[in-house]
């Protein structure tokens, strides 16, 4: 008798545990690990969009800091095709002038901040335009207004084919910045220079306030 009722309780405590570790794999199956699953995927989602978008505001800043070096390599020609020297057009040129260099210079250390090396190319970039700009901007401030659209014609005057040999070369630089070809660059080392580099790799130092020395 005694026997049996042993065996009765072992059976009946198997079953017990059985049921409760079909429970328990019930539990971590079914609740658990969907759980687990949705909390990773709304984590990595989160941490890819965040990404995302801070790639998106760096390529921004980049454009932004190439738009307003070309804006500074046309200021010369802003000032040569000028149609009068009242004060009130020559005060906007010169604005223009200083917004440019600010702007400039906010750009470069961001850069700074973001990437040193790219920031190398920028000041190199940067010397070299203000090297070509300043010299163009004192004969433009010294040539007389534009009186008729033939005037508008500046034909090969100018600093533009200079300027746009550098700006293209930092463009190659910044597209290194990102996506495959970031990846591409880091194995490889940095690239050769071309041709079209040495405007950049002989950069001198920025010419400051070529501009404010003309207008003023």
């Amino acid at each position: 008798m005694t026997t049996l009722l042993a065996t009765a309780a072992a059976k009946q405590a198997l079953a017990t545990s059985l049921f409760g570790n079909s429970l328990l794999y019930t539990l971590v199956t079914l609740v658990l690990i969907p759980v687990l699953v949705a909390g990773l995927t709304a984590v990595v989602t989160l941490l890819v969009t965040n990404a995302g978008e801070a790639r998106d505001r760096r390529r921004d800043h980049y454009a932004q800091a190439v738009k307003t070096l070309v804006a500074w390599s046309e200021l010369p020609y802003r000032v040569r095709r000028r149609t009068d020297d009242d004060p009130a057009t020559l005060s906007a040129l010169a604005n223009l002038g200083h917004d440019l260099q600010e702007q400039l210079a906010c750009h470069g250390a961001w850069i700074a901040a973001d990437h040193p090396r790219l920031a190398r190319s920028y000041t190199k970039a940067r010397a070299a335009v203000s090297e070509a700009v300043g010299p163009a901007i004192s004969e433009a401030w010294n040539s007389p207004p534009v009186r008729g659209a033939a005037g508008m014609n500046l034909g090969s005057w100018g600093p533009g084919r200079v300027c746009r040999a550098v700006v293209t070369e930092l463009q190659a630089a910044i597209s290194s910045r990102f996506g495959v070809r970031r990846l591409r660059h880091w194995r490889s080392g940095a690239p050769k220079p071309t041709a079209s580099a040495s405007a950049l790799e002989t950069g001198k130092p920025v010419v400051q306030g070529a501009f404010i020395q003309q207008s003023g």
